[in-house]
């Protein structure tokens, strides 16, 4: 993805919005490292209180991600290993992982 954080600033309030409390939110995988390349995703990992549910989450990120290509777990939630939200974005993958709560 050639402007990353272009694209940061579209999911950050996205990010912050699934939560009901606090969240912190950390940029993961190939990006976090500075190993992308063209093809690599963008991975996130929010570590959150309170989630909203999953209806609540799937509506927020319906209108972002591209036709057909939205999955998130009916267990997104703030316990150890939390939830996934996974989508393609303007062609891109996307990955967020919830997990345990806040720091």
């Amino acid at each position: 993805m050639k402007h990353l954080s272009q694209e940061i600033d579209v999911f950050l309030p996205l990010l912050k919005s699934i939560t009901r409390g606090k969240c912190t939110i950390a940029l993961a995988g190939a990006h976090a490292k500075g190993l992308a390349d063209d093809i690599s995703d963008i991975d996130f990992h929010v570590f959150l209180d309170v989630p909203k549910s999953h209806s609540e989450i799937t509506e927020l990120f319906r209108d972002i991600a591209d036709e057909g290509t939205l999955f998130v777990t009916e267990e997104f939630n703030g316990s150890a290993f939390g939830g996934i939200i996974s989508f393609f974005y303007k062609g891109n993958e996307i990955g967020i992982l919830s997990a345990g709560t806040t720091c």
